[in-house]
């Protein structure tokens, strides 16, 4: 990358703005970063997020610069990526998206289920809009895509030719993290070979000095369970009885019913996360212009560590505490990461970075799905892009069957969204989702989320 060079974000009001800017200011020398550009269609929130991000640069010693702009184009002029990050429908969208299923019995979660589904018409439409303003713009940047659910929105982008854009996910980084701390290891000392689709992973091996260690992983069952969150939750037999280690989503799939039980008889996440970002919002409005910038990272840093702190806690009732700290919450990584080391790569200044990414498998998971098809796998990423590594080891015929079952969901869901809403496409998509149990189930929550009343919007489809 060129030195001098800047880094767009669109929905750069979003929470966790301030993680990826704590990220772009630690490694800007090595990227030769001399900026961050943030657009968001909430100018007020685009503002308290370059606020924060300028008072991380200043007390980090960064002459990064950060700020808030009007357009997409501003934003996106010469930039050599642009990270998007958008929510369409917000924060309510969520909520509602959550209710309505759990109202019919089903797990609403916002990335898998009915609330991923939702999601997915809406931010697909949106995505396409944006990536049309910023092509307008920048023909050449490379597209880093955080807005979930982020498999089905990389699947509908690359189904329509992009092939400059990457799905990021910090669910298999942080399960490499924890294993790594359980074995005394440094990550960036581990090898991960892992299969699946986006929030539906396994690792298959773990490698470490050359020798895969997931062996005595499952050996040891009962002591990584209590050290290694992500697999707190998980019964032995689970991991053993296919030989690989599962991604924390896929509790959600083999647990469903449980789960939306559990959430029906507490907060929704939703919800819980609606409150504690309206807080933080209307908190830091006030204190933007009056100097207090310590103040502004103080209220950030508190509400981040108890929105992490609370993540699956409900769903599973057995997860490890994470035990996260305001003071300190920073100095962990998480999304940022896996989003650096890619840019890295691409940018020719860590040839030998190998990330996990959702991006066309290209044969690299053999026969078991088209190659076209997106996946999130190990990727070596160096200047001449992103090259999906080919498996090494078999893939289990359990792991194969939920990848097959629940990619068809997702080819169905960008169909669905390709189109002005058709209830009864919709309704069919949904019902090959494997939380949803048939398509009477289905086509009643299409019909209650797609209402055409003042609560229930037809535009927020196209939003």
């Amino acid at each position: 990358m060129r030195k001098g060079a800047t880094v767009a974000v669109i929905g750069g009001g979003g929470f966790r703005t301030p993680r990826l800017l704590h990220g772009l200011i630690r490694h800007a020398e090595r990227l030769g970063l001399a900026g961050v550009t943030l657009y968001d269609t909430d100018p007020t929130r685009a503002e308290i997020m370059a606020v924060l991000g300028r008072y991380l640069a200043r007390t980090a010693g960064s002459a990064l610069g950060i700020r808030a702009v009007g357009s997409v184009a501003e934003a996106v002029a010469d930039a050599p990526f642009v990270c998007v990050t958008i929510r369409p429908g917000g924060e309510d969208g969520r909520v509602e998206d959550e209710r309505v299923a759990l109202e019919a019995g089903v797990l609403g979660q916002e990335t898998v289920g009915p609330g991923g589904f939702f999601l997915a018409l809406r931010t697909i439409a949106a995505m396409g809009h944006v990536i049309r303003e910023i092509r307008a713009h920048n023909e050449a940047a490379w597209i880093v895509n955080f807005a979930n659910p982020v498999g089905i929105v990389s699947e509908a982008v690359c189904q329509e030719g992009e092939d400059r854009f990457v799905g990021v996910c910090d669910t298999p980084h942080h399960l490499k993290l924890e294993l790594a701390h359980y074995l005394g290891a440094d990550p960036g000392s581990l090898d991960i070979e892992t299969v699946g689709l986006n929030h539906l992973g396994w690792f298959l091996a773990v490698e470490r000095d050359g020798r895969d260690v997931l062996p005595d992983l499952l050996a040891e069952w009962e002591r990584v369970e209590k050290s290694v969150r992500p697999l707190s939750f998980f019964a032995a037999d689970e991991a053993r009885s296919i030989r690989a280690l599962p991604t924390e989503y896929v509790y959600l799939y083999q647990h469903a019913a449980a789960v939306a039980g559990r959430v029906r008889g507490a907060v929704p996440r939703g919800e819980a996360v609606r409150a504690r970002s309206r807080t933080f919002y209307d908190q830091a409005a006030l204190l933007v212009g009056t100097g207090r910038d310590a103040d502004l990272l103080a209220l950030y840093t508190e509400t981040l560590a108890g929105r992490s702190n609370s993540y699956f806690q409900t769903e599973t009732e057995a997860a490890l505490p994470r035990g996260l700290h305001a003071d300190s919450i920073l100095a962990t990584e998480s999304y940022e990461r896996v989003a650096i080391d890619t840019m890295l790569g691409l940018a020719g200044m860590d040839t030998a970075s190998s990330v996990i990414l959702n991006v066309p498998h290209r044969g690299a998971a053999g026969s078991l799905l088209p190659d076209n098809a997106v996946m999130e796998l190990a990727c070596r990423v160096d200047r001449s892009g992103i090259h999906p590594l080919p498996l090494k080891h078999p893939i289990p015929p359990a792991v194969r069957v939920w990848i097959e079952r629940v990619k068809r969901y997702e080819w169905a869901t960008v169909k669905a969204a390709a189109r002005p809403l058709d209830r009864e496409a919709a309704a069919a998509a949904l019902s090959l989702n494997p939380i949803v149990p048939t398509l009477a189930v289905a086509r009643s929550l299409v019909e209650r989320r797609f209402r055409p009343t003042a609560d229930h919007p037809l535009k927020d489809h196209a939003s």
